[in-house]
């Protein structure tokens, strides 16, 4: 270490900084403590120490300017020294500030600076923290380094440099302020958000591009690259030599992947690494590895990235599996800034299937899914968002495919692209939109193009210009205007001349009316109507084949006789589209009715419930409904034995789009409806206060008497209830119907005798159903259990904060029925689930996405779990659904820079894994 007694220097300890401090200030320069403006240009010494003239570079404003160290006196260099001191060509641009804690040495002779204590020097965008920094103003030199801890015995402060964006820690560094360069020993870099760079020796520098300006470069001998933050890394890839361009890229030459300290037999013949904070051009790396009995070895989602301006990108990806099936996608995403963002892509698979006599046959797949959204800002007055799903091939698609709960349930998949036009001060908008509709289950795949739609808001043609509002001022009108053209298919034959050959195009125009008004004070009066006029471009023509099919039954041997022939059809009807125009007329929905509420209450002054309320709603009106058995005109054979033939009849509107007539005869209904609440006052004696609670939040009774049927009157009235307990944590529903008729058993249909003439009693129950739901955390359980006054949070390590975030579900219908006149009782579902998280240990954890039980079907209705263990820089995850035959395990570098390597083993459903 450096003697400092053999030159003349300075020393500060904490107590006395402040006064040496000020005391250098005034001796020397008067200026900055912590810069590197030179202390000694206002000294009264007469001859000017030449090994000092280089650091004066702020002195001289004039670069002309010449120092004669001969010839100069105090006077002359008090007077005007900016005009007569030459700046060296060595001095630094900018000042440099440094500090520390604990102690600051100068030494004047060597023009170095010793800092100890959470010392720390600046220059620029340059930040060198460290416990030991040794700075020379003459060589513009730092040297930073840890220092010993007596106590520990450790190395403690070891030097952290920042330049710009590039930080890294090292326990050695040489740098150079001026010239941007230094080295560097036992480095740890960091590179990106998540690459770090650890080395024996670097050398880094500022180097001059022509097209990136000023860029840094470090070089690097014996390091490794990983994204795990330990001071010993568990892994990475090491190479002899590497090439950093922070925030670009990272070139390193053969490399070879280590764990844990240990060589693998995975070597690189070279790396590439982009380590840019903004998207560049590059390898996507296969972020799945499969070994499929099925399907053979296959590698998923290998590629090429391509940034295409700072608004969109490109991903090319493809899928390959080594006995044959493959797959290629593309998928970009694009987002303009207060305008519109979205995302499209489109996905082709060929899949290669053997059938029962082992003969090779392929598949293929597409799959299109584009999601595009306009940002509310963008535009007042027009609007364009849409939501694309649509695969080909379901059935193949997704059964290639790992398949969770949430996926496999949901067997629908729906698109829309829709273009919305609002009219500013007016009433009116315009849309039109493309749908789709798509069923897994069926393959059923339905077109909506185009749809489009111009709606009114409501307006009054009778509605009185000025003063007092009036009767006529409460009528409504609204139209609406609908036409589209509708395609179905199958999920095999979408794009296929059949689907055209579908094409159902057709018309609406919808016109509602209404008018309310109070009367009596207490009453609300209303009518209400509707009007559709519906224009279809195909019907139904229903044609009658004659022809008969038999079957001819012969014996068995080689002797055969004909035993006999049994026919199996005597003529069919066959279904046949029609195009050209045809109107269909409906006038529905037109009812009059006349509300009031009835309010009962009953309190009481003593005991935990002190009072009750009672709501009614009661409405009575009128309702018309014209027949509709005049489109019923058209009548086609059934059979071709006279005998046995029973025409027909049908309507030409059976396979519309819109509203179709129905076999309804003429109604005029005298309708009523009865809706109640109950809630009740509830006094708690400790907390000296009320509080309500809905007993019963709704119990509805409505039906109908019709005056023009020929018979059976009155029709069944309908009742619901619904209320919940539990603190609202357990949903009721009560649905039934009852009837005043007897019921015939054999065609469990009505007769018309009241059950009243007949000593039956008022009426009988028909049908009833009880819906239970309840979902609720174990904590809402134990809550319940406990009571208000226990309330409590689970102590940390106990086994109810295990559980605590798990969630319950349970639903339980019951029916009631009533077929051929009797009752019978049918427990429809009753069936419980689990979801939830459980930490079994800091690094352990077990996830359920679903696992529930079926008691009316005995079975597991869908297990999901996921056992996953927490590795540091690593993760294990075990998946496993049994339902679905899949199998998931992966054992990988955490999602980062290096997230490809990994190593995984996968079984999807077409390799059976339950079933090996």
């Amino acid at each position: 270490m450096k003697q400092f007694q053999k030159s003349p220097c300075f020393y500060t300890s904490p107590t006395r900084a402040w006064l040496l401090f000020f005391f250098i200030n005034f001796l020397f320069t008067g200026q900055s403590l912590f810069s590197q403006e030179n202390p000694f240009t206002k000294d009264t010494i007469p001859v000017i120490n030449s090994a000092l003239i280089d650091s004066l570079m702020k002195l001289s404003r004039n670069p002309e300017t010449r120092l004669d160290s001969t010839g100069q006196d105090s006077i002359s260099l008090a007077g005007d020294p900016l005009q007569e001191v030459t700046i060296s060509k060595d001095a630094l641009d900018e000042e440099v500030r440094y500090s520390a804690r604990d102690t600051t040495i100068y030494d004047l002779t060597n023009e170095t600076v010793y800092l100890y204590g959470a010392a720390k020097v600046e220059y620029t965008d340059i930040t060198l923290e460290a416990d030991m920094i040794i700075f020379n103003w003459r060589s513009n030199e730092v040297i930073a380094e840890g220092v010993l801890d007596t106590l520990s015995g450790r190395i403690r402060g070891y030097p952290m440099f920042k330049d710009g964006n590039q930080t890294f820690e090292a326990k050695n560094i040489r740098y150079n302020v001026k010239s941007r360069k230094g080295i560097v020993k036992n480095v740890i870099t960091r590179q990106g958000s998540d690459l770090y760079v650890v080395g024996d020796k670097a050398k880094f520098s500022s180097v001059e591009d022509d097209s990136l300006g000023t860029k840094n470069v470090v070089y690097s001998q014996d390091a490794i690259f990983t994204t795990c933050d330990h001071p010993e890394p568990h892994f990475g890839i090491r190479s002899k030599k590497q090439k950093v361009i922070p925030n670009k890229v990272v070139v390193v030459g053969p490399s070879n992947l280590e764990i844990m300290g240990v060589p693998t037999p995975l070597w690189l013949p070279f790396g590439f690494y982009p380590i840019t904070q903004q998207g560049s051009t590059g390898l996507i790396f296969p972020q799945d590895y499969e070994n499929s009995d099925n399907l053979g070895f296959g590698l998923k989602g290998v590629g090429w990235y391509f940034p295409i301006n700072d608004y969109m990108n490109l991903e090319l990806t493809a899928d390959y599996y080594l006995r044959g099936t493959w797959g290629v996608s593309a998928r970009t995403s694009y987002k303009r800034l207060y305008k519109y963002n979205g995302n499209f892509a489109v996905s082709y698979s060929s899949i290669a299937n053997e059938d029962a006599m082992a003969l090779p046959f392929r598949s293929n797949a597409t799959q299109i899914r584009w999601s595009h959204t306009q940002d509310q800002k963008a535009n007042p007055i027009h609007n364009f968002r849409s939501s694309v799903n649509i695969t080909t091939n379901t059935e193949e698609y997704f059964g290639q495919r790992e398949t969770s709960a949430a996926q496999s349930q949901n067997n629908r998949l729906n698109s829309s692209v829709t273009y919305t036009r609002k009219f500013p001060g007016k009433k009116w908008g315009f849309s039109a939109s493309f749908n789709h509709n798509q069923n897994r289950q069926n393959n059923s795949v339905s077109f909506t193009l185009p749809n489009l739609l111009f709606t009114t808001g409501n307006f009054n043609p009778f509605k009185s210009k000025g003063g007092k509002k009036k009767w006529n001022d409460n009528f409504n009108f609204s139209y609406r205007g609908q036409a589209e053209a509708r395609f179905t298919s199958t999920d095999t034959t979408l794009f296929s001349q059949q689907t055209l050959e579908s094409t159902n195009p057709g018309m609406r125009h919808t016109v509602t009316g209404s008018f309310n008004t109070r009367v009596l004070k207490f009453f609300n009066y209303s009518i209400n109507s509707s009007f559709s006029e519906n224009w279809y471009m195909k019907s139904t023509r229903k044609m009658f084949d004659d022809t008969i099919e038999a079957d001819s039954i012969y014996t068995e041997g080689p002797d055969s006789v004909l035993l006999r022939i049994d026919t199996s059809s005597y003529g069919m009807v066959v279904d046949e589209g029609m195009y050209g125009f045809n109107a269909f007329h409906n006038l529905k929905n037109t009812n009059m009715s006349l509300t009031t509420k009835l309010f009962s209450t009953m309190l009481f002054k003593k005991g935990k419930v002190r009072g009750l309320r009672h709501v009614a709603t009661p409405s009575f009106g009128f309702a018309y409904n014209p027949a509709q058995t005049q489109y019923f005109e058209n009548f086609v054979d059934t059979d071709v034995r006279p005998e046995e033939n029973d025409p027909l009849a049908y309507s030409i509107f059976e396979d519309v789009i819109y509203d179709k007539p129905t076999m309804r005869e003429e109604q005029v209904n005298f309708t009523y409806n009865i809706g109640n609440t109950l809630e009740a006052k509830f006094y708690n004696k400790k907390k000296k206060e009320t509080k309500n609670i809905k007993l019963l939040e709704s119990f509805t009774v409505g039906g109908n008497y019709n005056f023009v049927a020929d018979s059976l009157h009155w029709s069944d009235p309908s009742f619901s209830a619904r209320t919940t307990i539990f603190k609202r944590l357990i949903s009721l529903q009560y649905r039934g119907v009852v009837s005043f008729y007897e019921k015939d058993p054999d065609l469990n249909k009505r007769v018309d005798k009241l059950l009243v003439k007949n000593g039956g009693g008022l009426f009988r129950l028909d049908n009833a159903s009880l819906n239970v739901n309840t979902g609720l955390t174990v904590r809402q359980f134990l809550e319940i259990v406990r009571g208000e006054n226990n309330k409590k949070t689970p102590a940390e390590g106990t086994l109810e904060s295990l559980i605590d975030n798990f969630r319950v579900n349970y639903n339980l219908v019951m029916r009631w029925t009533t077929p051929k006149g009797e009752q019978q009782f049918d427990l429809t579902t009753n069936t419980i689930d689990l979801r939830g998280g459980l930490k079994l240990t800091e690094n352990w954890d077990v996830s359920i996405s679903r696992i529930g039980y079926s008691f009316t079907e005995e079975r597991l209705t869908y297990p999901d779990l996921t056992f996953s263990r927490n590795l540091h820089c690593w993760q294990m995850s075990v998946t496993w659904r049994p339902n679905a035959n899949t199998f998931f395990f992966s054992l990988g570098v955490r999602p980062g820079t290096l997230d490809f390597i990994k190593v995984p083993y996968k079984r999807n459903a077409p390799d059976g894994f339950l079933s090996r």
